[in-house]
């Protein structure tokens, strides 16, 4: 999540909510490249718990243990209602 957010910023990306995928993303083109980012953040992680809750879903799957921001643990222990 943090080398994303890097690349977002070094690049000076617009970041926009995509509403049918619950994240935020960005585009830019350098070099005749398009380039899409897009990114798994605190926003994007309850809209998915919150879906999760709302379809009665046993969980949800992250891709990689580590890539995560310590905030992220936040919004799950809210949802989980834990400390």
């Amino acid at each position: 999540m943090e080398l994303a957010e890097e690349f977002v910023d070094n690049h000076n990306i617009e970041v926009r909510w995509d509403e049918v995928t619950c994240q935020n993303y960005g585009e830019i083109q350098e070099g005749g490249t398009f380039y899409q980012v897009w990114l798994e953040d605190e926003q994007s992680i309850e809209a998915k718990l919150n879906i999760m809750k709302k379809y009665n879903i046993a969980g949800v799957a992250a891709w990689k243990l580590g890539f995560e921001k310590a905030s992220i643990w936040d919004v799950i222990g809210d949802y989980l209602n834990v400390e």
